[in-house]
């Protein structure tokens, strides 16, 4: 008697990085004072291999503190 021997095929895990994009703020009208910013919305993202995920992560939060210096400070 034979015994079968199943050989997986390994293929990468990756990750999605996904968030929401669009305006923070309340609309209401376009005639409105205050509440006449676009009410558009979304959704953005990219995909890495999670082998990467590290890395990237480093680098991401190294240039957002460079870049955001001044935001992150108050």
């Amino acid at each position: 008697m034979g015994f079968l021997r199943f050989r997986a095929i390994l293929s990468p895990v990756l990750l999605a990085y996904i968030d929401e994009i669009g305006e923070t703020g309340a609309f209401v009208s376009r005639d409105d004072a205050r509440y006449k910013t676009s009410p558009a919305f979304g959704y953005a993202g990219f995909i890495i291999p999670a082998d990467n995920a590290r890395a990237f992560g480093q680098a991401f939060t190294e240039n957002k503190r460079t870049l955001f210096a001044t935001e992150l400070a108050r």
